[in-house]
């Protein structure tokens, strides 16, 4: 099963196949870096995020650090996360693994402890895995989101750049799979008090490999909270290196004999 796009959108890269446009060559570029990605068997990639919300007359600044590494057969990761909430000056480090046979597991930061994740957090993942379709078909059902596209080369590399403004959450939500997951029906009701204002991704493509190396996306949305609009938006920047050099990743035999199993409750703010 190989399917990358999927793990790093739950990396917090969304879109990693959405775009397309009249520009038929970037088209064209795009479809093959997707296959060539889905057919990667490991890589390593290092994320920044950063995110800003505005409500009730106050903002919050969270800063976060990531580094995963990836194998795609079977379907497993490994990830290291720093997260810093500015205005409490709060810094959080954490790992996670997920494997494909064993399950999600993830580090209390506050205790060091272990936690296993519900098997429905381990099956949403396989379902939108399995939910995706060709990068051809990805490509078609996410035209109506991209409004603007440009593609540019250097010497090394193709950087094709598009946005879209005024998305529809829920269209776009089920247009990418995610009715293959549990929960759908209360996700859709969420996301029917948020609207995406406007987006903006960049993608690097190697020309020699065409692997994608760097993705960067921003995102501004808004959403009704208990009365109130509450405004997001949110910066990524995800750098991609290491392809098929990444070692077979296996739960350490001490997590997965310790972790206490949590269910949607016991995860908190996760």
């Amino acid at each position: 099963m190989k399917k990358s796009g999927a793990l790093l959108c739950l990396a917090g890269a969304a879109g990693m196949m959405t775009a397309c446009g009249t520009d038929e060559s970037a088209e064209d570029v795009l479809i093959q870096s997707a296959e060539t990605m889905e057919e990667a068997e490991s890589y390593r990639a290092d994320s920044i995020i950063d995110q800003q919300i505005e409500a009730q007359g106050e903002t919050m600044n969270i800063h976060a650090e990531s580094s995963m590494n990836i194998t795609n057969d079977p379907m497993a990761f490994f990830q290291e996360t720093t997260m810093t909430m500015e205005e409490m000056d709060d810094t959080m480090a954490y790992n996670s693994y997920f494997h494909s046979e064993d399950g999600f597991y993830m580090e209390d930061p506050m205790t060091g402890e272990w936690m296993k994740l519900p098997d429905d957090s381990m099956n949403d993942m396989l379902s939108m895995a399995e939910a995706q379709t060709s990068p051809e078909q990805q490509l078609e059902q996410l035209r109506d989101y991209v409004s603007d596209v440009d593609m540019e080369e250097t010497d090394d590399e193709y950087v094709i750049h598009f946005s879209g403004e005024e998305i529809d959450a829920e269209e776009l939500l089920e247009s990418t799979g995610g009715a293959g997951i549990d929960g759908f029906d209360e996700m859709m009701m969420m996301m029917e008090n948020i609207d995406f204002e406007d987006f903006a991704y960049t993608v690097h493509i190697d020309k020699e490999t065409y692997y994608q190396t760097r993705g960067v996306i921003d995102i501004t949305m808004s959403m009704e909270m208990m009365g109130e609009t509450a405004v997001m938006q949110q910066s990524m920047d995800m750098n991609m290196y290491d392809f098929n050099e990444v070692e077979p990743i296996e739960i350490p035999q001490d997590v997965l004999d310790n972790a206490e199993e949590v269910d949607d409750a016991g995860m908190g703010g996760f």
